[in-house]
This record gives C-alpha cells, structure tokens and sequence, in this order.
C-alpha cells in the first residue's frame, strides 16, 4: 500500500498478522533535522464494521472454517431475523 509522505506517496508493506496500533517507522521520510531527515512513523488503525451484509457473514463463516478457526453458531435473535427476510 502507499503511505502519504512529505515528498509524495511511500510504499508500505503491512505484514499478515498486523494488528491495530502497530507503528511501521520508513527511516529517512521524516522531517528534516540538522542530522539529516528522521523517520516517518506510520500508525495502523483498524476499524471493524459494526453491521455486515448477509453475504460478507457467509463469507467470512466459510473462512474461518477454511483456516480452522472455531465459528459460532448463528444465534437465536439471528435466527429469528432470518425468518423475517425470507
């Protein structure tokens, strides 16, 4: 992905696993100083959608189940809402 910078746009690879409030530095893309320049610190924030679509669910149940993850079963409210969209 690409980062704003001072001079421009920065590439940035975010590994997998990365998590919320991890800070990436690019040595070098900071402000200036009379050493040279420092480094650019880079913040990663992650935001969670509170609603998701009926597909992105599905979509995400199938790859937690793919990758081995323990998936819970729909509950009785969700359940009962389905009834409703039918």
């Amino acid at each position: 992905m690409e980062v704003p910078g001072l001079t421009g746009p920065l590439p940035l690879d975010i590994p997998p696993g990365t998590g919320h409030g991890e800070v990436f530095e690019l040595p070098g893309e900071g402000l200036p100083h009379p050493g040279g320049r420092g480094a650019l610190r880079v913040v990663v924030e992650l935001s969670v959608p509170k609603k998701l679509p009926p597909k992105a669910k599905e979509l995400l149940r199938a790859y937690a189940q793919e990758v081995g993850e323990e998936v819970a079963p729909e509950g009785f409210w969700e359940k009962l809402k389905g009834l409703f969209r039918k």
